[in-house]
């Protein structure tokens, strides 16, 4: 199945870049600041200087303790609320059946919901390219088949 969801990041204007990249540094930045603990213990291990001066002339290491005993805590707290939350969910819905399966569409209501003719629908549906014009609601305004190599529907610089 073809994913119906259009990702084309280079449509995406300048500041919806920057803020994405920004957003990603941050969290990256985030994510190795977690990991110095276990880095600085590494670097212990291969003999530099780092781990030795934080962790036993700067008492790190009670520090560490403190830490890990947040975090597990935190994990804890956590891992309790989502069994929590998952027995309610079990207890709420043991025995019912709420999936119910789709009924599928056909073509005349298809055609009918976006106010388009049946045969253009068709042909649209059966076509490997194609170009649709939208009106401000979200209803179909034209639909372009591009079938062939040669073919290309106007453009309009103007907005519709």
């Amino acid at each position: 199945m073809i994913d119906p969801v259009i990702n084309k990041p280079q449509l995406q204007g300048k500041n919806q870049r920057y803020i994405y990249t920004a957003i990603t540094l941050v969290f990256w930045l985030a994510w190795i600041y977690l990991w110095l603990p276990l880095i600085s213990l590494a670097a212990w291990a291969a003999g530099f200087e780092f781990f030795y001066q934080h962790m036993i002339v700067l008492e790190g290491l009670e520090g560490l303790i403190d830490l890990l005993s947040i975090y597990l805590s935190v994990i804890f707290i956590l891992g309790s609320a989502l069994i929590l939350w998952a027995s309610y969910n079990i207890f709420r819905f043991r025995g019912k059946d709420r999936r119910t399966l789709q009924v599928p569409v056909d073509i005349r209501g298809l055609a009918e919901y976006h106010g388009v003719d049946m045969i253009q629908l068709s042909a649209a549906l059966k076509s490997r390219r194609m170009l649709v014009r939208h009106f401000d609601d979200g209803k179909i305004e034209e639909i372009f088949i591009n079938d062939g190599p040669d073919h290309q529907p106007e453009q309009n610089s103007e907005p519709t």
